[in-house]
């Protein structure tokens, strides 16, 4: 059984290296969609409006130097579903079996997550869950 962890993210520097410390252990896989723009969709001037970028892009280039399943993408998507939705070509590329969508901001408990394994393993029918998580 294999999981990837997908983050969509933009501007998440202040939690990003936590949350993803804390899936390490649980995941196969760990894709970090960095949004270089904000969303469209929803404010059509928001590409105009806020253009300064923190240090997300840096940290987790940092993190991938020393584990090799953390990928960072890069791009710019419209919508929060345009973003998510890209991912999925990648997951499939690495023959995930899971998909997990975290926040940058998420951080999980090591217990949570290994009894989430189990029961993904004893259920491997399961479509869908979620785990409870600490967000700052």
């Amino acid at each position: 059984m294999k999981i990837a962890a997908v983050y969509c993210v933009y501007n998440e520097d202040e939690y990003i290296e936590y949350s993803i410390r804390s899936i390490d252990d649980f995941v196969d896989h760990i894709l970090v969609l960095l949004g270089t723009q904000p969303y469209t969709a929803y404010n059509a001037r928001a590409r105009e409006e806020f253009q300064q970028a923190d240090r997300t892009e840096a940290i987790v280039t940092a993190l991938a130097a020393t584990h090799p399943k953390i990928r960072l993408i890069k791009g710019a998507w419209d919508s929060e579903l345009e973003h998510r939705n890209a991912a999925l070509p990648f997951c499939r590329a690495e023959r995930a079996d899971y998909y997990f969508l975290v926040d940058g901001d998420e951080v999980y408990r090591r217990d949570h997550l290994e009894n989430l394994r189990q029961e993904l393993l004893a259920h491997p029918e399961t479509g869908q869950f979620i785990i409870k998580c600490d967000i700052f």
